[in-house]
């Protein structure tokens, strides 16, 4: 039966270019063989590694510790492909910031006209009597991100407050994914009381 399409005669002309390629190579000092094929032809062709050079005596090695000496130590770069590969869809999937058009964004449509007016004229008057700023952002969703990293994303983009109070507050709301939250700056979180929802 033929290995490989190689028939018996074919094998054994194999197994003896190999002996006689080994006894070749065994015969001239210095040389090992690396790697050995047949050509087409049944002619052996040897490849032999060549012999490190001579270091002379009291010069320091440079062969790292785990490394064999002769051999290349080669880095594994597949771990950090990986990450990499795997950090490409959570940045590209990051939900974007909204520009700051106004005290209340409203991005999936949830508020009327009259009640968005109603509450941007009430967080002016609270801007004018205390000067702390109060912004609503109102999402359809939040596409999968968390939402305590889009609250602080939001907050650290818009910077709400004034500059050395840090006084400014942020109203989250995502309608499809039923969750709210309330960022505060380090400016009023002892005047403002904890509210549980």
């Amino acid at each position: 039966m033929p290995l490989f399409g190689f028939s018996a005669s074919d094998l054994e002309a194999i197994r003896r270019a190999v002996a006689a390629a080994e006894a070749e190579s065994a015969a001239r000092p210095g040389a090992a063989a690396s790697w050995r094929t047949t050509c087409a032809g049944g002619s052996p062709r040897v490849r032999t590694a060549r012999t490190p050079p001579r270091i002379p005596a009291g010069t320091p090695a440079r062969v790292p510790a785990k490394t064999a000496p002769g051999r290349r130590r080669r880095l594994n770069a597949a771990p950090a492909v990986a990450l990499l590969l795997l950090a490409w869809p959570a940045a590209a999937a990051a939900k974007d910031v909204p520009y700051l058009s106004a005290r209340v964004v409203d991005e999936a449509g949830l508020l009327s006209a009259a009640a968005k007016q109603k509450i941007e004229g009430e967080l002016a008057a609270l801007e004018r009597e205390t000067g702390d700023q109060v912004a609503v952002l109102v999402v359809a969703s939040l596409g999968g991100e968390p939402l305590e990293e889009y609250s602080v994303k939001v907050a650290q983009t818009w910077k709400l407050g004034q500059k050395g109070k840090d006084n400014g507050i942020l109203l989250l709301i995502s309608r499809d994914d039923r969750k709210m939250r309330i960022e505060v700056g380090y400016g009023l979180e002892g005047q403002l009381k904890r509210v549980r929802f």
